[in-house]
């Protein structure tokens, strides 16, 4: 039986550490314990040196390097240095959770871990707002690569979620097939043909897609009004530098999640499950669906290579129709991207991860009757370098 962890960051910083609560949910089990992250200047500081680097390499690649350095570093020079700092940023994080020599943590970790070896757990990670605005880097770090278990060294998937939420109302569904919305967004200097592709051949595993092609935002909301969707698909250019998350839908127009928050509040009313952004700097359109009582999201932390996209894309699609929970079905995505992405671009495998609403089960693709044709997803040929950045 799969274990819930609740992990929540009650209060504190990187220079005075964090107070934190953990929850262990079971059938009619519930543990909870109580521990202290100690202080970690290093691990904030080497999470913005690894963040200005991996930013600055995807700058080359585009041509759009500003010449700060001098002399300016080659591409072979960003890319050791991006892959040096990924090694010691890991390092730095792996050393602050598990070797601290804060004894209280250290029996708040041992507990846990004895827990989390009895079985299989999804791990949601609550951080209240007051401790994003301070120590933003805090939900940026690897924490699907947190050693608790032996068996977490060939992966756990841990979700992000909200510390308010409201209960979920469930939704009778009536459709017989999985009804997408897929915004294609402004795609200037990046390629989401395959992203296209992809979602198509979902229609063999009893998908029905709604496709909008650098729409205009009256028809986005005209779609949300007006029909009942599973899932959110986005790809084109995103950011999350501002105050808020914000779409560029179209290449004269761009929108945050609160110019559509009622259409997206009546989607989810009518039974929407999962919204998937394929663009790059996602978190901020999470926790602003995260208003919204969503019940889940998968957005990309930084900025995300054309490559990196679609591959994720391509192996999370072909493991979620298959009926892999959403938490395995990312899981798996990510570790394909470790083996076919890394050497190129460092650390690809961190980019995805899901909001998760605590009220939620993780969605599963429905089970229709097998049709006529079956999709081949391994004729999607994404090996090809595309130096586009998603943002």
């Amino acid at each position: 039986m799969t274990k819930r962890v609740v992990f929540k960051f009650e209060h504190g910083n990187f220079t005075n550490g964090f107070s934190v609560s953990v929850r262990i949910e079971q059938e009619n089990q519930l543990l909870e314990f109580e521990g202290r992250l100690p202080p970690a200047p290093n691990l904030q500081d080497t999470y913005q040196r690894w963040d200005s680097d991996y930013r600055a390499l995807g700058n080359l690649r585009l041509g759009n390097f500003k010449k700060v350095h001098k002399p300016a570093p080659t591409y072979t020079e960003l890319m050791d240095s991006c892959q040096k700092l990924s090694a010691d940023l890991l390092a730095c994080f792996q050393n602050w959770l598990q070797k601290s020599a804060d004894s209280d943590f250290q029996n708040f970790r041992a507990s846990l871990c004895t827990e989390l070896g009895r079985g299989d757990a999804r791990i949601q990670l609550k951080i209240p707002a007051k401790i994003r605005e301070e120590s933003p880097q805090l939900e940026k770090l690897p924490w699907h690569l947190w050693e608790l278990t032996p068996q977490s060294k060939i992966g756990v998937e841990v979700a992000l979620a909200p510390t308010q939420f409201r209960p979920i109302e469930p939704v009778e569904r009536d459709r017989a097939k999985v009804r997408i919305l897929a915004i294609f967004g402004a795609a200037d200097g990046i390629d989401i043909n395959t992203d296209k592709t992809l979602l198509a051949q979902l229609k063999a595993k009893g998908a029905e897609i709604t496709s909008l092609i650098e729409p205009k935002k009256s028809e986005i909301s005209n779609q949300l009004w007006e029909q009942n969707w599973d899932i959110l698909f986005f790809a084109g250019h995103s950011s999350s530098q501002g105050e808020q998350g914000r779409l560029f839908i179209n290449p004269k127009e761009s929108l945050t999640i609160a110019k559509l928050t009622h259409g997206l509040t009546k989607a989810i009313n009518n039974g929407l499950q999962l919204a998937i952004f394929n663009s790059c700097d996602g978190l901020k359109l999470a926790w602003d669906l995260a208003d919204l009582n969503i019940p889940q999201v998968i957005v990309m932390r930084e900025p995300v290579p054309d490559k990196v996209a679609q591959t994720f894309l391509k192996f999370f699609l072909a493991e979620f129709s298959k009926g892999a929970e959403l938490y395995l079905a990312v899981r798996h995505a990510r570790q394909r991207l470790l083996e076919t992405c890394e050497k190129e671009y460092p650390s690809a495998s961190w980019l995805p991860i899901i909001y998760q609403n605590p009220n939620a089960e993780p969605y599963f693709w429905p089970r229709f009757p097998s049709p006529k044709t079956q999709s081949n997803y391994d004729i999607i040929d994404v090996s090809v370098a595309n130096f586009g950045n998603r943002r």
